[in-house]
Order: C-alpha cells, then sequence, then structure tokens
C-alpha cells in the first residue's frame, strides 16, 4: 500500500503544481491582453487626436474663406446699391425732357382720346424704375474711368 500512496501522493502534488502553472499562465495571458489593449486604446487615442486637429485646421481655413467671401458679397451689394443711387439720380435729369414732352403729349391725347394722362406716365416710369444691365455697365465704366 505504500507504493499506492505514494503515487496517489504524487498526484495530487502534480494536479496541484499543474493548477498553479496554469493559474499563472491565465494571469500572464491577462496581463498580456491588458497591456496589448491599453496600447491599442493609446493608438487609437493618438489617432483620434491628430485627426481633430486636421479638422480643426480645415475648419480654420474654411471659415477664412467663407468670410472673406461674405467681405466680398457685402462689398458688392454696396457698390451695386451705390450704383442703383446713382442710376436713380442720373435718370430724372435724363427725363426731364422727354417727361415734359411726354406730358405735352398726354394732354394733346386727353382732348382727342379722354384718356387720363396720369395714368399713362405712371406706367411709363414704372418701366424706367428698374435700372438694366446697359445703365449699370454705363455706370461702371463711367465710374472705373474717373
Amino acid at each position: 500500500m505504500e507504493v499506492q500512496e505514494l503515487c496517489g501522493g504524487d498526484v495530487s502534488k502534480h494536479a496541484q503544481v499543474l493548477v498553479g502553472a496554469l493559474e499563472a499562465v491565465q494571469n500572464q495571458q491577462q496581463e498580456v491582453f491588458q497591456m496589448v489593449q491599453e496600447q491599442v486604446q493609446a493608438h487609437l487615442a493618438e489617432e483620434l487626436s491628430n485627426w481633430r486637429a486636421e479638422q480643426q485646421v480645415h475648419e480654420g481655413l474654411y471659415l477664412e474663406r467663407v468670410t472673406k467671401l461674405e467681405l466680398e458679397v457685402s462689398k458688392l451689394l454696396t457698390e451695386l446699391t451705390e450704383a442703383q443711387n446713382t442710376i436713380q439720380r442720373i435718370k430724372p435729369m435724363k427725363q426731364d425732357t422727354p417727361t415734359t414732352t411726354n406730358a405735352q403729349s398726354s394732354q394733346m391725347n386727353q382732348h382727342n382720346s379722354g384718356e387720363i394722362p396720369e395714368i399713362r406716365e405712371a406706367t411709363s416710369q414704372k418701366s424706367r424704375q428698374q435700372p438694366t444691365f446697359a445703365d449699370l455697365a454705363t455706370l461702371l465704366s463711367v465710374t472705373g474711368s474717373e
């Protein structure tokens, strides 16, 4: 019986040694897994940080371009308003003579056809109030050459 006890005792000791070795390997694998996971997380955090920095640079460039375009639009709107105002100031000077002629002919037509002259003048002035492309081009060429 001593041999069986020795073998039984050895088997028990071997089992304990194997269990201890398995626990050590599991702990080691867990530590390696944790280390790899931390490295992956650090790498991803670095990549994300680099991407954010790059996006901020692009956003800054786009905002700069948008600001420049907004300023240009504002400047062009101001120039357009000034051009329209100038055209409106110039038109009454040009219309003084024809308007007088139109008024005189309207009075003659009123006697002949019974029409009301104010309606005819209002209609013709409405169509003249909007500047044409030719008016703007003339104005820009006149102001540009000065």
